[in-house]
């Protein structure tokens, strides 16, 4: 019951993003009485709390499944960001932009966020040791000025302006190039090619 409750919750959210949708609108499309959903779900929150967390885990398990078979950090990051676009393209934008309203929501992708960042900073060492990104670069500034991009393009609304596959491709791999090694570059260009 629960899994067919967060498969349709996420269907809704993901198409009318999250303020639109009510709990009556996931339990009617469940054929399920009200009372049966707030039985398992005490409110929206918690409900959305789920469904983000479930996302988080499924979207890691594919990452870890399509990078199984890459050989270096450059083939990881060109894979996730077709991931990422894949799956982007799906979502209503005031989804995303709906989330800041959740404070229960907004404590947990901040906790997450800090495993985020040191996840990073271990790919950047993995990627200065493969000889693909340079090792005379600050990766805390990196990291920190490329979460303050991808925070502008939010609070700005500029996935309204812009198609958001070009605004992920314009902030990652402008970042992306910049601590790169020549080595890195290379192999950016080479698979950017293969695929176009």
């Amino acid at each position: 019951m629960k899994d067919r409750i967060m498969d349709a919750a996420t269907r809704l959210f993901h198409q009318h993003g999250i303020k639109s949708v009510k709990m009556d609108d996931i339990a009617s499309s469940l054929s399920m009485s009200k009372r049966t959903l707030y039985e398992i779900y005490g409110n929206k929150e918690d409900l959305l709390c789920e469904v983000v967390k479930m996302h988080e885990e499924q979207h890691h398990n594919r990452l870890v499944e399509s990078t199984r078979q890459k050989s270096n950090v450059i083939d990881i990051v060109v894979e996730v960001y077709r991931m990422l676009i894949l799956e982007v393209k799906e979502v209503n934008p005031l989804f995303f932009e709906e989330l800041q309203m959740y404070p229960q929501l907004l404590e947990y992708l901040h906790s997450r966020r800090e495993e985020h960042r040191k996840q990073t900073m271990d790919f950047m060492k993995r990627g200065v040791a493969e000889g693909f990104f340079r090792d005379d670069v600050n990766y805390e500034i990196i990291q920190k000025m490329f979460d303050m991009t991808t925070l502008y393009m939010m609070n700005n609304f500029l996935y309204k302006q812009y198609p958001i596959e070009e605004l992920f491709r314009c902030i990652l791999f402008s970042f992306l190039r910049g601590i790169c090694t020549t080595k890195g570059v290379r192999r950016i260009d080479l698979l950017l090619e293969s695929k176009e």
